[in-house]
C-alpha cells in the first residue's frame, strides 16, 4: 500500500474569507472532483484528504461529480479465481448506454441489480473481501433505491453509504454535479467569452494539446467556415454532441455536429421545473475548461488525482497562450493511492520464475548435494567426478559421462517428492506470472477491499497530515477576483 501527497499540505497557508461570491458559494474552499462510478482507492483518498483539510482549516469541502462524462458505471470488473489462477469476469448491474453522460440517464430499479450481484456470486469462486463487497453493495443498493433523477445520484448514494460503513461518523464533501454549471453566472460568462473569440481561443487551445501529448487530448476541428469549442451539448438520455461555432456567414452561429443552429441563451438558462421540456440541451465544459474553471472560479485548493495533473500541464499552458489570468487559479495538490488486494493464488514476478526453472534444472543433476542419499551412491559419483576431470580419451570419457548420468536418474529416483515439489514451484511460478497482471491492479473498486485496509490507509493520510513538513509554508492561498479566469 503506498500513498502520495503533493506538496505536503503543511506547504499551504490558507487565508480563508468571510466573503461569498455572488453565485452564493464561499469564495474559500477545498475541492476535489471525480467521475461519477464505484472509485478505487485512490479516489477515496482524495475525498479523506479534502475533507481532513476543510475541517483542519474550518472551509467548506465540495467533490465535484463529473456526471457529464460518458463511462460504463453499471459494469463492474470482478477478479475470480479458477483453480490456481485469477481471471476478470464483468459483472453487469444494470442496463445503461455508455455513450449518454450518467447525468442524463435515469436511475436503475434496485431489485435488479441485487437479483444479478446474487446470481454472479453464486456462480464464481470469489476472494472472501470481494464477497463480502458485493454482499454490502447489494444491500446498499437496496437501502438506496431509485428515487433519483439521474443514474450519476444514484450511485453517488450508494457510494456515501458505502462510504459511511467503512468510515462512520465521517462526513464526505458536499456534492455538486458538473451538468449544473449553467446555474453559476461565472460559467455562463465563461462560455459566452469562448464563443464570441472562438478562433483564437482554439488556435491556442490545440498548441496547448500538442505540446501536451501525455493528457491525451485531440486537438479540436478548427476551420475556416467551422471551429469546434470545448464544449459538450447534453440531452437526456442521448449521446452527448460536439458544439462549433459557424464562420460562414458574417454572423458567427452556434450549431450542433450536424449544422442545425443552436441557441446560446436558451442552453445557458438554469434549470427549472418549469422550462425542462423546452429546453435544448446543457452545455457542459470539456476536460481543460472544466478544470480551468474549477481552479479559478473557487478559490482555495484543488485535489487531483494523477491524471487531473497531467490535464492541468495543458490547461495552464493554454491559459498562457490565451493570454487568460493564470495567477487567478487556485493551487492545485496530487493525492494519489496504490492499494492491493491480498489472493489466495499464487502471484510472483519473472524473478521468482527464472528461479524455479534454474531450480527444476539444476536439481536432477544435484540430488546428492541437497537429499540424505546413500553414502556410496555419494562416493561413487564424486570419483566419476573426479575421473572426467582428468585428460582421458574422446571415448572413455563418454563412457564415464554415461556412468554420471545413470547415476544421477538413480539418486533422482531415489526421492520422487523433491522432484515432485520442484515440478510443483514451477507450476505454480508459471501460474504467478500469469496471475501478476490482475493481482498488481490497483484500480479495484473500494468495496473490494478488506475494511481494515482503507481505515489503515485513512490512518497513514492522517499521521502523513499531521507530520510537519520540512521548512516553513511555501504556499500562501488567498482570494483573488473570482469573476474572470
Amino acid at each position: 500500500m503506498r500513498l502520495h501527497i503533493e506538496p505536503h499540505p503543511g506547504q499551504f497557508e490558507p487565508r480563508s474569507s468571510s466573503d461569498s461570491n455572488d453565485h452564493g458559494h464561499p469564495s474559500f474552499a477545498v475541492q476535489t472532483g471525480h467521475q461519477a462510478w464505484f472509485w478505487h482507492p485512490g479516489i477515496l483518498v482524495k475525498l479523506l484528504l479534502t475533507s481532513r483539510l476543510a475541517q483542519q482549516w474550518g472551509v467548506p469541502d465540495r467533490h465535484w461529480v463529473v456526471d457529464h462524462d460518458i463511462h460504463s458505471i453499471l459494469t463492474i470488473p470482478i477478479p475470480v479465481r479458477q483453480e490456481e489462477g485469477l481471471k476478470i469476469v464483468p459483472l453487469f448491474l444494470g442496463l445503461e448506454n455508455p455513450v449518454v453522460p450518467s447525468g442524463m440517464q435515469p436511475a436503475v430499479e434496485a431489485p435488479g441489480i441485487v437479483e444479478r450481484i446474487e446470481i454472479f456470486s453464486g456462480q464464481h469462486e470469489l476472494e472472501p473481501s470481494i464477497e463480502r463487497g458485493l454482499i454490502r453493495l447489494a444491500d446498499t443498493f437496496t437501502n438506496v433505491g431509485s428515487d433519483y433523477p439521474s443514474l450519476a445520484g444514484q450511485v453517488m448514494a450508494v457510494i456515501g453509504k458505502l462510504f459511511n460503513t467503512v468510515f462512520p461518523g465521517q462526513r464526505l464533501p458536499e456534492f455538486a454535479y458538473t451538468t449544473d454549471l449553467v446555474t453559476d453566472p461565472r460559467f455562463t460568462a465563461r462560455v459566452r467569452d469562448l464563443v464570441y473569440d472562438a478562433p483564437r481561443l482554439v488556435r491556442h487551445y490545440n498548441q496547448a494539446v500538442v505540446e501536451n501529448p501525455e493528457a491525451g487530448l485531440r486537438p479540436l476541428e478548427a476551420g475556416r467556415e467551422r471551429v469546434e469549442l470545448p464544449l459538450w451539448l447534453l440531452r437526456h438520455q442521448r449521446p452527448r454532441q460536439p458544439i462549433y461555432i459557424d464562420l460562414a456567414d458574417h454572423e458567427p452561429q452556434l450549431i450542433d455536429e450536424h449544422g442545425r443552429s443552436l441557441d446560446l441563451d436558451a442552453l445557458l438558462e438554469p434549470s427549472t421545473p418549469g422550462n425542462n421540456k423546452r429546453r435544448p440541451g446543457v452545455i457542459a465544459p470539456r476536460a481543460l475548461l472544466l478544470t480551468a474553471h474549477l481552479r479559478s472560479a473557487h478559490q482555495g485548493i484543488f485535489i487531483h488525482g494523477r491524471g487531473g495533473m497531467v490535464y492541468d500541464r495543458a490547461m495552464e499552458r493554454w491559459l498562457e497562450l490565451a493570454g487568460w489570468e493564470r495567477s487567478s487559479l487556485c493551487p492545485a495538490m496530487l493525492a494519489s493511492a496504490d492499494a492491493f488486494l491480498d489472493w489466495s493464488v499464487p502471484v510472483n514476478g519473472q524473478k521468482e520464475l527464472r528461479d524455479a526453472i534454474w531450480w527444476r534444472h539444476h536439481l536432477p543433476h544435484n540430488v546428492d548435494r541437497f537429499q540424505p542419499v546413500d553414502d556410496e551412491l555419494r562416493q561413487r559419483k564424486r570419483r566419476t567426478i573426479q575421473l572426467l576431470a582428468q585428460p582421458l580419451t574422446r571415448e572413455v570419457k563418454a563412457a564415464w559421462f554415461e556412468q554420471l548420468k545413470e547415476l544421477n536418474r538413480t539418486l533422482a529416483n531415489a526421492f520422487p517428492g523433491a522432484l515432485a515439489e520442484a515440478d510443483r514451484r514451477l507450476h505454480q511460478a508459471r501460474q504467478g506470472v500469469r496471475n501478476q497482471s490482475i493481482a498488481g491492479k490497483r484500480d479495484w473498486p473500494f468495496f473490494h477491499y478488506p475494511d481494515d485496509d482503507l481505515r489503515a490507509l485513512a490512518t497513514r493520510l492522517d499521521h502523513m497530515i499531521q507530520t510537519p513538513p520540512h521548512g516553513p509554508p511555501t504556499h500562501p492561498i488567498q482570494a483573488s477576483n473570482p469573476d474572470r479566469t
